[in-house]
Parts: C-alpha cells; sequence; structure tokens
C-alpha cells in the first residue's frame, strides 16, 4: 500500500520543477492566510482585573513619600509609564531625587500585598481559543515585570496560546512609547504593523498602538469611557474580553 499521497500526479504547467512550484505557493498562500495576523493584548486591566489594586498601591506608596491624591486623580495615569505619571504629578526638581525609590517602592509593595489579590477577567481562553481558530497569532505586551505577568499566566490559563511576550523587563519605556508593541511584534515573527491590532484597556495603549502604526481596540474594563477611548483612536470599544468575543466577527470584518 502507498504512503498518503504517493504517486500523486503534478498537473500542467508540466516540467521538472512543477511539483515543486505548487508546494511554495501553497506554502505562501498558508503564510498569507495564517501567519501574518496578530492580536497583541495588554494584561493588567484588560485580560486580568487589576487596574483598582495598582491604583491604591500606587497611593500608598506615594503617601509614603508625604504625597496626597485621591483616586480620581491617579486614574487619568492607569497605564501610563510611570515615570511620565510621575513627572506630571510632582512637578519640581525634587521629583528626578525620589522618582527611582517611588517607582521600586511601588513594585515591591503591588507584588507583596496586590498582586496575590488578582483576578482573571471571565472568557479569557475561550477568546483566545476563538482568536486561534481564526488563524490569527496571539502576543502580550505589558508593562507588567517578568515575575508579575508569570502570575498572570497561572491565572488565566493561557500560556499554550500565546505566541510572543513583551514585559515590562524588555524596554526602557513604558506605553504610551511604541517599544513594548514594536517588540512585540518583532518576536511574533516580525509581523507587519498593518497585520496587527493592539487591545488594551487605556488611552496609553491605543497611542502606542498610532506611535507603532497598529490598530487599535478598546476596553472598558480599565476605567476609562468610550469617548476617551475612541480619542485616543480605538476602532472600536467593548466591555471586556467577554464582550469582545460575543463581538468577534464583527471586529473582525471592521478590521478586514
Amino acid at each position: 500500500m502507498r504512503a498518503s499521497g504517493a504517486g500523486r500526479r503534478c498537473d500542467t504547467p508540466r516540467g521538472p520543477g512543477c511539483c515543486e512550484a505548487a508546494r511554495l505557493a501553497l506554502l505562501e498562500l498558508i503564510a498569507m492566510t495564517t501567519g501574518r495576523s496578530l492580536m497583541i493584548f495588554d494584561v493588567e486591566g484588560t485580560l486580568v482585573e487589576s487596574t483598582g489594586l495598582i491604583l491604591r498601591c500606587w497611593q500608598e506608596t506615594l503617601q509614603s513619600f508625604g504625597f496626597e491624591f485621591p483616586l480620581t486623580v491617579l486614574q487619568r495615569h492607569s497605564g501610563q509609564d510611570p515615570h511620565d505619571m510621575l513627572h506630571e504629578l510632582l512637578p519640581g526638581p525634587h521629583v528626578t531625587r525620589v522618582l527611582g525609590r517611588i517607582i521600586e517602592m511601588h513594585g515591591k509593595r503591588y507584588r507583596e500585598k496586590y498582586l496575590p489579590r488578582a483576578t482573571a477577567f471571565p472568557d479569557v481562553r475561550t477568546l483566545f481559543e476563538r482568536v486561534k481558530r481564526a488563524r490569527r497569532r496571539i502576543a502580550l505586551a505589558t508593562s507588567a515585570s517578568a515575575d508579575e505577568l508569570d502570575h498572570y499566566l497561572s491565572l488565566l490559563y493561557v500560556g499554550d496560546l500565546v505566541d510572543a511576550v513583551a514585559c515590562g523587563d524588555d524596554v526602557q519605556h513604558d506605553k504610551p512609547d511604541s517599544a513594548l508593541i514594536e517588540v512585540a511584534l518583532l518576536r511574533a515573527g516580525k509581523v507587519a504593523p498593518e497585520d496587527a491590532v493592539m487591545i488594551g484597556d487605556t488611552p496609553y495603549d491605543a497611542i502606542a498602538a498610532k506611535h507603532a502604526r497598529v490598530r487599535a481596540i478598546g476596553m472598558l474594563s480599565g476605567g476609562f469611557s468610550r469617548t476617551e477611548l475612541e480619542a485616543s483612536g480605538c476602532a472600536a470599544v467593548y466591555r471586556d474580553p467577554a464582550d469582545f468575543l460575543a463581538h468577534y466577527e464583527e471586529t473582525a470584518r471592521l478590521l478586514a
């Protein structure tokens, strides 16, 4: 008995290289339909419910340095590079002297006190499985450190579905700088910006996407309004991962 496919005849055009040409054409078609489409997800506030925890941690950390800010003020900076945030919140030359210590203390406090309280939003794995069925790749682009991301992935159960990761340890500047997205594009297989979409919960995600020439989708789960997310460049806005999943087909058409 022949092995499957043995003895198949290459139809026109005939010639010694025709079967190889057909094989290469098929591989090119597969690459076009499966390898060039990428969804890049933020993690904190987008896949994991952590925004309130992070804000309270910032509030406590700043209080320990003698600075008082209500959560409503800190919310406006959710998702922003911490250096940029602190320079905006603490104007004056003294901020440079304490900035590094504030950021270090915030990270330590968050990992010890708040990180264990984070929870996964519902339906994240189901959403990722739907993305995979559509033959798209998945990348994560998050300002979280590598150890924080490991904890989040243990909550999400999606590690086997993720093709590439860019985290805060990989870059010098967080969003709205485009560095995280650019690293994700590179690690996902040098995907072209026009073949990717960024999904995040803050205007800083959308602005970073714009800087990287990547389209953006917004999530209301980070506390920003639909108007704010759309004004920052989001082509569509959904409540959370479950809502995005429910509207996945319409989103795919929108981004086609």
